[in-house]
């Protein structure tokens, strides 16, 4: 559940659709996949302090620039909070 602490932490909440070659599981090792094959992970805010040494920054892979996941990352969140 989100909290203040959270936020005062840096954190954010990142939903990410899982791979086929990939399960969730449990401290048990029990498969636990969610039907929908997405997982909800918190994720670490950096700071911007020195950025301009760190590009590509904070770029995973998922497009193929920065720019395109930043407005992908706000797109998802504001087409998440508005079904919900």
């Amino acid at each position: 559940m989100l909290s203040f602490e959270h936020l005062r932490r840096g954190l954010v909440r990142v939903t990410l659709p899982l791979p086929d070659n990939m399960d969730v599981l449990d401290e048990h090792s029990t498969v636990i996949t969610p039907q929908e094959r997405k997982i909800s992970v918190w994720r670490g805010v950096p700071s911007v302090l020195n950025v301009a040494y760190d590009a590509p920054y904070q770029s995973d892979g998922r497009l193929s620039t920065l720019e395109e996941q930043a407005q992908a990352a706000f797109t998802a969140q504001s087409v998440g909070r508005s079904s919900a």
